[in-house]
């Protein structure tokens, strides 16, 4: 690597890494900004679970910018890229992470600092510029829509490529609406949109494959694929999977477990920090059959579970550690905070309650 490509990955590195530093220093110089004053964690040494998905996410976005500027500088095509295509590409996931990662801290801290509108205004915004790029774009295995139909033949890249710029920059132009016109919910209006994005290019290139194939235009790719071509696309589509499996095993494993002790409850998790609630920190237990959830606002969520910090119209902030299936919960109240648990079946979380209820008289 040349001296000339080293300043900026060592800049925009340190870029990447600088929301961990700045969330390290503060879980060092105010830890009660981050941790609960009256749930104790399993973690209560310095690396808890908000500081350690910080650190995660920081560093798989480093991990993937260091692999992106790899590939980009091996292949020989992007030589003949417009300067401009590859200079946005090297600073796209620094700018990512320092947003996406001030986010993760504003939600851990609870401050209102305007990070989260900031973040889809950035995503919004990118795949404006990124679309107004597109058509710009020359072949290559690092940079673009990559599938076979489009590495196999210059003209389908062209086309596809132009098709991509369209699709982006009408859909970002309707995820900024989303964003103007809804105060929340952007992320679960814009997925359809997002999904669009992604697949409609794609579908395109295959479509226009097939016809350039019927009109004898192009030979099927069979035939004359090259091996390099083939090698990109199988890598890819590998990871992936991987990745696509990973995440699926994630979001349907795991359990909540509750552990009555002599002076405390204490909650057993996976994903998620465990906690431990003083019986005399608490000031009333409720048991509620319809459960008010909220929006999640730092924490995980799968097709069974929800961990985390949340915030509804009812209880503002508060804790939870549920399952989805139950509808009842049971509240934990204590010095004007909130703890909502349940277990997988309504009469399981009828008798948490009674427990609960029974340790504190």
């Amino acid at each position: 690597m040349s001296q000339k490509n080293k300043r900026p990955l060592i800049l925009s590195s340190i870029i990447i890494m600088l929301p961990c530093l700045v969330g390290i220093l503060i879980r060092f110089f105010h830890p009660k900004t981050i941790d609960s004053e009256w749930i104790e964690t399993s973690n209560n040494g310095f690396w808890n679970t908000k500081i350690l998905l910080l650190l995660f996410f920081t560093l798989l976005i480093l991990v993937i910018h260091w692999l992106c500027i790899y590939f980009i500088l091996k292949d020989e095509k992007n030589y003949k890229q417009n300067d401009k295509i590859l200079n946005r590409a090297l600073w796209i996931l620094p700018i990512f992470s320092l947003i996406g990662g001030c986010t993760l801290i504003e939600a851990s801290t609870r401050k209102d600092f305007g990070f989260g509108f900031l973040g889809q205004l950035f995503f919004s915004t990118l795949f404006f510029v990124l679309g107004n790029y597109m058509p710009k774009c020359q072949p290559n295995h690092s940079v673009g829509i990559k599938v076979p139909w489009t590495l196999h033949n210059e003209e389908n890249w062209t086309k596809t490529h132009r098709i991509t710029g369209i699709i982006w920059v009408a859909g970002s132009v309707i995820m900024f609406l989303f964003l103007m016109i809804y105060e929340n919910g952007f992320v679960s209006k814009s997925l359809p949109i997002l999904i669009i994005m992604t697949v409609a290019p794609v579908l395109f290139s295959a479509l226009y494959y097939k016809k350039q194939v019927k009109e004898g235009s192009v030979s099927k790719l069979e035939k004359d694929l090259s091996s390099k071509t083939n090698r990109y696309f199988l890598s890819s589509s590998s990871i992936g999977v991987i990745i696509a499996l990973i995440v699926a095993v994630i979001f349907i494993s795991g359990t909540i477990e509750y552990r009555f002790d002599e002076e405390s409850l204490t909650i057993k998790a996976n994903y998620w920090e465990d906690a431990t609630v003083a019986y005399d920190e608490i000031d009333a237990v409720e048991y509620r059959e319809n459960d008010l959830i909220g929006k999640r606002v730092i924490g995980f969520s799968s097709f069974f579970m929800m961990m985390g910090e949340y915030d509804n119209s009812e209880f503002g902030a508060y804790t939870r550690y549920s399952y989805n299936n139950c509808k009842s919960c049971v509240i934990i109240h204590a010095d004007d905070q909130v703890l909502i648990i349940n277990k997988k079946e309504e009469d399981a979380t009828k008798k948490l309650y009674e427990a609960l209820l029974a340790k504190t008289k």
